[in-house]
């Protein structure tokens, strides 16, 4: 993602890149919460797909530059980063060998469709990726309306209990997060994989 982010074609749209980015961010952490509080999925599995949903979007941004006529009309830009980013990224993740749930939450996550309560890790991030809608370049860029918020009452109550733990414990937020970093990193826990056991280097 980070060489994505800082190749050469990416930086003559650095505010969408990071638009983006920072959407990224929110929606990973929101699915790490959702996938914890109201699901039996891996909570860091959750984060993983978050982190990583809107890889087509970079991925389109980074080959905008082989097409003139986009780069001419930002608005065409807008309609393909939209339309397209879902399925170009499954296309582009397929190719690490990422479990079938990762790849759908890729794929499915613009759709608005999911389960309630959610149950599988699409669910999450649709969910997640619904709640930070106000992050999503896709509405940013372009001055469409941010759809509202999903309506679940169990989704808000999560959502207000981490507001309160977060103002009465950031630690122990932070000391969480360092543990998810050193499974992901150090142990090379690579939760996303289907066969256990399995990790990409």
């Amino acid at each position: 993602m980070t060489q994505l982010r800082a190749a050469d074609d990416l930086r003559r749209h650095a505010q969408r890149a990071a638009a983006a980015w920072h959407h990224s961010v929110h929606v990973a952490a929101m699915s790490f919460v959702i996938a914890e509080k109201m699901t039996r999925q891996r909570p860091e599995e959750a984060l993983f797909a978050g982190l990583i949903h809107d890889i087509g979007y970079f991925y389109l941004l980074s080959k905008s530059g082989n097409y003139p006529e986009l780069e001419t009309v930002p608005a065409a830009l807008d309609d393909v980063l939209r339309d397209w980013h879902p399925p170009i990224g499954q296309a582009v993740l397929h190719a690490f060998n990422l479990s079938d749930a990762t790849l759908m939450a890729v794929v499915e996550h613009e759709n608005g469709h999911y389960n309630s309560p959610p149950r599988t890790i699409s669910d999450v991030v649709t969910l997640a990726n619904m709640v930070t809608a106000r992050t999503n370049p896709i509405y940013l860029n372009t001055g469409a309306a941010i759809p509202d918020p999903p309506n679940e009452p169990e989704l808000l109550e999560v959502l207000r209990g981490r507001d309160e733990q977060d103002l009465a414990d950031s630690g122990h937020y932070q000391r969480r997060q360092r543990v998810v970093h050193h499974r992901l990193v150090v142990d090379r826990h690579a939760p996303f994989r289907d066969a256990p056991g399995d990790w990409v280097q």
